[in-house]
């Protein structure tokens, strides 16, 4: 940031975040051969160059402006740079806005991996709890998962699992369940859920069964967001087939410029 002003302070800014943004491109490019982690910032760069390498399934979802799916409410924002794995600033700006617009009290979210998004759900709904499932250290997933999957469920088994959220003040409204989204019992909090999140292994079996429970979870009225539809295949194979095939998810829309997906149950 940049305290003057002015047209000059303007050039200096721009300056600056050229050169920040010509030096991450160089990097993201030469790493994104020899590192799995940095390819989907190339993929991200090249389409916006209007480049399409998926060979998977296209999105067949409806869809929805962001100004739709985006409340024009006040939200606070933690942790507002995201690593490779979590929702983009845009995609947390809207989960937030969504958050604090409905204020939930129960919020339960699939797949933890840092706790971005968990900690970001506890900041944007001061009376929610908030539940947030994981893959217990040194477990094996019951189900098919894609291979570039194991590298974020070795960064979250290896230490990264709800580092966001470990120092924060929100943590007191945060639990940490333990187990596999396939065979967890959910039935304590069946029909419970206000929002309900999805972003746990991205294999189509996975991304089947997460969905399915997410609707068990739910309770009336309530919203289920998934993320990485349009961008891992197995996400988006699966729920342009729940949406095509079960009347349940036939109101599913995907919000246009993001990954996300969401239906109000």
């Amino acid at each position: 940031m940049t305290l003057r002003s002015g047209s000059d302070g303007q050039k200096t800014t721009f300056i600056g975040a050229w050169f920040r943004a010509t030096v991450g491109a160089a990097y993201s490019l030469a790493m994104a051969l020899p590192s799995r982690a940095m390819r989907p910032r190339v993929v991200r760069l090249a389409r916006e160059f209007g480049y399409d390498h998926r060979v998977g399934p296209r999105p067949t979802l409806p869809t929805m402006e962001i100004h739709e799916a985006a409340p024009d409410v006040a939200i606070r924002v933690r942790e507002p740079l995201s690593a490779d794995g979590n929702v983009t600033l845009l995609e947390l700006t809207v989960l937030n806005a969504l958050v604090a617009a409905r204020r939930p009290e129960r919020i339960f979210e699939i797949g933890t991996f840092d706790g971005r998004t968990t900690l970001n759900f506890a900041a944007n709904a001061p009376d929610a709890a908030v539940y947030t499932l994981d893959l217990p250290t040194a477990s094996i997933p019951a189900l098919a998962v894609h291979s570039d999957d194991r590298q974020f469920i070795g960064r979250s088994q290896g230490g990264a699992r709800g580092a966001r959220f470990r120092a924060a003040v929100e943590r007191e409204r945060i639990t940490q369940l333990e187990g596999d989204s396939a065979t967890f019992d959910y039935s304590p909090f069946a029909k419970t859920v206000d929002f309900v999140f999805v972003d746990g292994a991205h294999s189509y079996d996975y991304v089947m069964s997460d969905s399915r429970k997410a609707l068990e979870l739910a309770a009336p009225g309530a919203l289920i967001a998934w993320h990485d539809y349009g961008e891992w295949e197995g996400v988006t194979r699966a729920l342009n087939e729940l949406h095509a095939s079960d009347t349940r998810f036939g109101a599913m829309r995907h919000v246009r410029g993001t990954t996300l997906a969401l239906l109000e149950v």
